[in-house]
């Protein structure tokens, strides 16, 4: 939608007939009069304002899928908000790496400002506390449960197999963010860069960890196996 304007730019702009038809026809007719802009700005407005609890809805229902099973690492109340805190975490990295990239690159620093970044960096920290919480609460359960399949998954993540991606994943997810707590940081371009890909880094250890280190230590002990990576993965 938000390209309609841009489109119309192509159409305008191009020499060759089927071009313009092209360009003429994702462009919808658009000609950049007063009631285009308004009709734009609404329609563009009730889309973000439907993409909030899109992605809440979403991602707790994902989550909660997870947690109503009764798979050693799964079992957790807290995963349908801590999904949707990991969710807008990992998404504003990549929003900022993005922003950076086009900031520097296209000479945009009168539209994507630092107080842009600085606010982008504030939200990550709040979803990066949250998801630290997460951590904490997943291993404060399984002490708490005390069971069997558990204890051995956490003594499997801390010191065996797993020590590393899942070590890596809580310094990553939990400790890298809190860099963020510096204004120096927030507001320059290589420190967001270096925190947003560290972050991306360690959401997709997270992903590894609750998939395939979960599903290696079922209820049944005879069923217990590690996963072993291959070239393909």
């Amino acid at each position: 939608i938000d390209l309609l304007p841009d489109l119309a730019a192509m159409r305008d702009k191009a020499k060759r007939p089927q071009v313009k038809v092209f360009y003429g026809a994702l462009a919808m007719g658009w000609r950049g009069d007063s009631a285009h802009w308004q009709g734009l700005h609404k329609v563009s407005f009730y889309l973000a304002a439907l993409a909030a609890p899109l992605v809440i809805s979403v991602h707790s229902i994902v989550g909660l899928d997870f947690a109503i099973s009764n798979l050693t690492g799964w079992h957790h109340t807290i995963f349908p908000p801590f999904f949707v805190a990991g969710a807008v975490y990992s998404g504003f990295a990549m929003v900022i790496i993005f922003a950076v990239l086009l900031r520097s690159g296209f000479q945009m620093q009168h539209l994507i400002t630092r107080r842009h970044l600085e606010n982008a960096a504030k939200l990550m920290l709040i979803t990066g506390l949250i998801v630290t919480y997460g951590y904490l609460v997943e291993i404060f359960g399984a002490w708490f449960k005390g069971e069997e399949t558990e204890v051995a998954l956490y003594r499997e993540r801390f010191l065996g197999a797993y020590a590393v991606p899942y070590i890596g994943m809580l310094i990553l997810n939990g400790l890298v963010v809190q860099l963020l707590w510096f204004k120096q940081v927030r507001t320059r371009a290589a420190p967001l860069i270096f925190v947003s890909v560290c972050i991306l880094v360690g959401m997709w250890l997270e992903r590894f960890i609750i998939v395939p280190a979960s599903l290696s230590f079922p209820q049944q002990e005879s069923m217990w196996a590690i996963w072993e990576f291959n070239v393909w993965d």
